[in-house]
């Protein structure tokens, strides 16, 4: 856990940095590249059926796979940071309007409950 949690990130900010910065590619290109060299490696690891401790090995890339694909939900996280949607106004009201709060038939005099539009 020591190695996936702070590290996977770690190192593709660095492939990031390093395809930007370097190399003069766009943004994201690197954590791209990152990402499909770690899916790429999976894949390799998991197609090449030899040795002894191969069902050992293929348990370790298999459970390193599925971590990953645990983690992966946070990378919500950066989508929607990069995704510039509009901000809410919550502090600013346009229009309140009250409404009376009714009991089973009458309406209680007094309490009414505001509804922001």
């Amino acid at each position: 856990m020591y190695f996936v949690i702070p590290w996977i990130p770690n190192l593709a900010g660095k492939f990031e940095i390093l395809f930007v910065n370097t190399f003069g590619l766009p943004f994201q290109s690197g954590t791209i590249f990152y990402f499909v060299l770690l899916i790429g490696l999976i894949v390799w690891g998991l197609g090449t059926p030899e040795g002894p401790n191969r069902p050992l090995i293929n348990s370790i890339i298999l459970s390193f796979a599925f971590l990953l694909i645990g983690y992966s939900t946070f990378l919500v996280l950066v989508i929607r940071a990069n995704a510039d949607t509009p901000s809410m106004k919550m502090t600013r009201r346009t229009s309140s309007v009250w409404f009376p709060i009714s009991t089973a038939n009458s309406t209680v005099p007094g309490l009414f409950l505001r509804a922001v539009l």
